[in-house]
C-alpha cells in the first residue's frame, strides 16, 4: 500500500448536519514503463476504486467540535504477490543492483544456492532458476524465456521427461501454469555441440500480463533436472545463463542477459561439484522380501529346530555380510584417489613410497589402488537375545576381493561355513576379540600387493537366537523380540597403513551401519519347523476343548487372544487352519520385520 496524495475539505460555516460522499473517477495508474496497472472508468486493466462518505453532525451543547475519522475502509481484494524468496544467502555473493537472476543449485535448502556438492552417481538433481525483482515497485511478469548451459555431460546430463509442464525445464506450476503456455521445452536444445546440454524453455501469456511480484520479491520461473552420471570423475560443473529475457505487461522487458538487450541484468552462474561417495560399512542381511529389508536394514530370524531342515534364509540362524563400499585409497593425501593419480607408480621402490624421487620408475602412467590391507570394527549385541555371532572374515579370505594380498587366518567357528582358515595364511585376525556381547574385529595382511578397492564383502556373521526363547515366546499373534546389532568405530586402512580416501576424524569410515533384528516364531507353527502343516494342525487338534487346570492344556497352544484365555477352542484352532501352507519365506498373513526403535542409523 502506497499513500498517493492528500486532499484537504473546508466545512463551511453554518453548514447543514447531513451525509457527503466523496468518489473517485478518471483515475489511471501506470509502472515505469507507463504501461497501465489499472483504471477506473475502465480503459485497459479494470480497478476498484472505492468511496468514501463524510458525515456532519451538530455538536452537543457545551462542547467544542473535534474532528472524527472514518471507519478504516477493508483494503480491495486484488493478486496476491507471489511468496518471496530469501534474495542472498551465505553461499550467494553480494545482492546485485537492479533485478537480477540466479541459479539456485540447492532448491530444497533455505536461500539461492551458488555452490553446492554432490557425490557422483548421486541420481536425478534439481536445480532452479530464481528471478528477483530487486527494484523499488512491482511488476506484472508477463513472459519469459532462457536456456541454462552444462558444459559436462560425463559428469551431468539433462535427461528429457515428459512433455508438458512436468517437462525439462519443468515450470514452476504453482505460480505460472494458470496464466503461461510454454513452447519450447527443452532438456538439450543441441545448440551447445557434443559434451554439453543446453536446456531452454520460452512462456508466454496469451493475456499479455501474469502473476504479481512486489518489489524485492523473488520467484522461481523453473527447475532444471539434472541426472549426476554414475562412474563420473568428481569434478566440477558451472551452470551459466544464456538468451535470458523477462518481461512485464505487454512484453516490456525488464530483465535480460547473454547478451542484454533493452534492459541489461546481472545473471548469476552456479557450480555444482562432484566428489567421490565416502567409504561405508553396512549390514546385508538375507532374505527375500517378505521377511528382509536390506535398505533398513532390517531381517526376521526365525526360531527353527531339529529335526526340521532350517534351511531357508534366517530358519534357525541368519547370516548377515559386512559389506564395504566406495572403498579407494589416496596414499599421498592429495584428495585424488589412487587410481587416478599420475604420481602412482607401478613399483613401489625401495622406501616404500611411490611419490619420493628415490623411486626411479615414479612417475609412470597407468592406474594402482594401493586398497585396503585392513580392517576393524566392532559389532555389539544383546547376548539374552543372540547367542552367538560366529564371525568370519570374507575379503581376505580363499576367493574373497583380497585374496590376492594372501588369504589372512581367519576366525574360525564352525558354525559358519563362510569360515574356511587357508593354509599358510599370510595375514591374520589375531587382533580379533571376542567376548559375551561383542565381537572386536581386527584383521591385517602382510606385503605391498594391492588390496581391493570399490564394493565388496568384508565379513560376514551368522546369528544365532538364544535357546530359552522358544520358552518365552509362543506362535501367536505379534510375536518376537526386536534387537539391534550395533557396529561401531569402523575403520579402513590402505596397504600401508592409512585411512581410506573419505574416512573422518581418527580414520573412521563416516558410515558404520547398524541392523534391526526381529526373532520370532511363524504365527501356527506349532513344531517350530518353519511351516504350519498337517502336523501342527493335528498338534492344535487333538487338544481342543482342554482349559487351564487340566493335564491336555498348554499355554502354547492356546494361541488367541495373544494374552490367552485359558482355553484352547474353536479360535486357536482356526487360527492354525487358517494358515495352512503358511511358511517362514512367504507368512500367511505377512509377518514383516519390526523396524528399528530410534534413535537408529550408523
Amino acid at each position: 500500500v502506497v499513500h498517493v496524495a492528500t486532499l484537504t475539505y473546508a466545512i463551511p460555516p453554518g453548514a447543514s448536519p447531513g451525509t457527503t460522499v466523496v468518489d473517485l473517477t478518471d483515475v489511471n495508474v501506470y509502472d515505469e514503463s507507463a504501461s497501465e496497472l489499472m483504471s477506473c472508468p475502465l480503459v485497459v486493466i479494470p480497478g476498484t476504486c472505492l468511496d468514501a462518505a463524510i458525515a456532519f453532525f451538530e455538536p452537543p451543547p457545551g462542547s467544542t467540535p473535534t474532528f472524527t475519522s472514518t471507519p478504516a475502509v477493508p483494503t480491495p481484494t486484488t493478486v496476491v504477490p507471489t511468496p518471496a524468496l530469501p534474495v542472498s544467502s551465505l553461499e550467494l555473493n553480494a545482492t546485485p543492483a537492479g533485478p537480477y537472476l540466479a541459479v539456485d543449485c540447492d532448491p530444497h535448502a533455505t536461500g539461492i544456492q551458488d555452490q553446492c556438492v554432490y557425490t557422483t552417481g548421486a541420481g536425478l538433481l534439481d536445480v532452479d532458476v530464481v528471478f528477483i525483482n530487486n527494484r523499488p515497485i512491482g511488476s506484472r511478469l508477463c513472459c519469459f524465456n532462457f536456456s541454462l548451459l552444462m558444459p559436462d555431460t560425463s559428469r551431468l546430463l539433462a535427461p528429457s521427461l515428459p512433455s508438458g509442464v512436468n517437462s525439462n525445464p519443468d515450470l514452476n506450476e504453482a505460480v505460472f501454469s494458470s496464466v503461461l503456455s510454454c513452447n519450447p521445452m527443452e532438456a538439450d536444445s543441441g545448440d551447445a555441440g557434443p559434451g554439453a546440454n543446453l536446456s531452454r524453455i520460452s512462456c508466454f501469456s496469451g493475456a499479455g500480463f501474469g502473476p504479481v511480484l512486489g518489489a524485492g520479491q523473488a520467484v522461481s520461473l523453473a527447475r532444471v533436472h539434472y541426472l549426476a552420471q554414475a562412474g563420473a570423475q568428481p569434478g566440477s560443473v558451472e551452470l551459466t545463463f544464456k538468451d535470458v529475457n523477462i518481461f512485464e505487461d505487454f512484453a516490456v522487458e525488464i530483465a535480460s542477459c547473454a547478451p542484454a538487450i533493452n534492459a541489461p541484468a546481472t545473471c548469476l552462474p552456479a557450480t555444482i561439484t562432484l566428489i567421490d561417495p565416502p567409504p561405508s560399512v553396512h549390514k546385508v542381511p538375507e532374505g527375500n522380501a517378505a521377511n528382509a529389508d536390506a535398505s533398513v536394514p532390517k531381517a526376521n530370524l526365525w526360531l527353527c529346530e531339529a529335526p526340521a531342515p532350517c534351511a531357508g534364509a534366517g530358519e534357525g540362524s541368519l547370516r548377515v555380510v559386512e559389506r564395504a563400499e566406495n572403498v579407494k585409497s589416496d596414499y599421498d593425501a592429495d584428495g585424488v584417489p589412487d587410481a587416478t593419480d599420475a604420481q602412482i607408480c607401478t613399483n613401489f621402490g625401495p622406501d616404500g613410497d611411490p611419490n619420493t624421487p628415490d623411486d626411479s620408475q615414479c612417475p609412470v602412467p597407468g592406474p594402482l589402488e594401493l586398497g585396503l590391507g585392513a580392517y576393524e570394527f566392532t559389532v555389539e549385541y544383546d547376548h539374552f537375545v543372540i547367542a552367538s555371532v560366529n564371525p568370519c572374515d570374507l575379503v581376505f579370505g580363499p576367493g574373497g576381493a583380497g585374496s590376492s594380498r594372501g588369504p589372512v587366518e581367519e576366525l574360525a567357528s564352525s558354525a559358519n561355513p563362510d569360515c574356511d582358515v587357508a593354509p599358510s595364511p599370510t595375514g591374520s585376525c589375531a587382533m580379533s576379540i571376542i567376548l559375551e556381547n561383542l565381537v572386536h574385529f581386527g584383521c591385517v595382511t602382510n606385503g605391498q600387493a594391492p588390496g581391493p578397492t570399490g564394493d565388496f564383502d568384508l565379513a560376514s556373521l551368522k546369528l544365532v537366537p538364544h535357546v530359552d526363547l522358544s520358552n518365552e515366546l509362543f506362535p501367536g499373534n505379534n510375536n518376537g523380540v526386536l534387537t539391534v546389532v550395533k557396529d561401531n568405530g569402523c575403520e579402513l586402512v590402505d596397504v600401508f597403513g592409512h585411512p581410506v580416501s573419505g574416512s573422518v576424524s581418527g580414520g573412521l569410515t563416516p558410515t558404520c551401519g547398524d541392523l534391526a533384528v526381529t526373532v520370532r516364531i511363524l504365527e501356527g507353527d506349532l513344531d517350530l519347523d518353519c511351516d504350519v502343516d498337517v502336523t501342527d494342525a493335528q498338534m492344535i487338534a487333538a487338544r481342543y476343548g482342554a482349559f487351564f487346570g487340566g493335564l491336555l492344556y498348554s499355554k502354547w497352544l492356546d494361541l488367541e487372544p495373544e494374552l490367552h484365555d485359558l482355553d484352547i477352542d474353536i479360535k486357536d484352532i482356526q487360527k492354525v487352519f487358517g494358515r495352512d501352507g503358511s511358511s517362514c519365506q512367504a507368512p500367511i498373513p505377512a509377518q514383516p520385520p519390526l523396524d528399528p526403535p530410534a534413535p537408529f542409523g550408523s
